[in-house]
């Protein structure tokens, strides 16, 4: 579950349409980092993924519907005891959550490329990696950095804040998505579900 799902759900039932959740347990189906594209998607397991992010590589791939979040704050994370502050990406290993826009290419456009990356399932292996030091560095969101040490600047890497992610064949399909959240922003839902979010999920 999450903010972007509740979003999106709310918005059907605004434009009273029937929509019927799918939830994968691996983040990696919806969009896979090291692949470059969503199996869910192609294969047909669904029409569409939420809380997904437009970027350059996406962007190529798949369409972005309703854009209904900015996007999150991120940067690069080392411990608290670690005893440098600024990175050199060719000997140090940084690690990455495998499904999210955070990703080695972002990291080359802002000219920061590293050499030894790692992939891990969510947030709490890659935590996990950063504390046992089998990774020098984590590229995440600032609000799960809690207790981590930033060495570097904001790096923005989506054109859009979170949104709907579809095939291109599907993107006619879901245009009624934006005038559905118009609905729910005018009736002032969204403000009331900003604020249930950051208490029932920290987002």
């Amino acid at each position: 579950m999450g903010f972007g799902v509740d979003m999106v759900m709310e918005a059907c039932a605004a434009a009273k349409k029937m929509c019927a959740p799918v939830y994968v347990k691996d983040m990696a189906e919806c969009w896979d980092s090291m692949k470059q594209r969503s199996r869910g998607l192609n294969d047909r397991w669904y029409d569409s993924v939420v809380n997904m992010m437009e970027t350059s590589t996406r962007g190529m791939s798949y369409s972005f519907v309703g854009q209904y979040a900015r996007e999150p704050m991120a940067y690069l994370y080392a411990r608290s005891d670690a005893a440098f502050d600024h990175m050199d990406m060719d000997t140090h290993k940084v690690g990455f959550v495998n499904g999210l826009w955070l990703s080695p290419m972002c990291m080359k456009m802002m000219k920061k490329m590293p050499s030894n990356v790692m992939y891990m399932a969510d947030y709490h292996e890659l935590m996990l990696a950063l504390d046992d030091g089998k990774i020098d560095v984590a590229f995440m969101e600032e609000r799960m950095a809690n207790g981590y040490k930033k060495v570097s600047s904001r790096m923005q890497c989506a054109k859009y804040g979170p949104s709907i992610m579809a095939r291109k064949d599907m993107e006619y399909q879901l245009y009624w998505v934006k005038d559905a959240l118009k609905m729910v922003y005018s009736s002032g839902k969204y403000n009331r579900m900003c604020y249930v979010a950051k208490k029932a999920y920290g987002e």
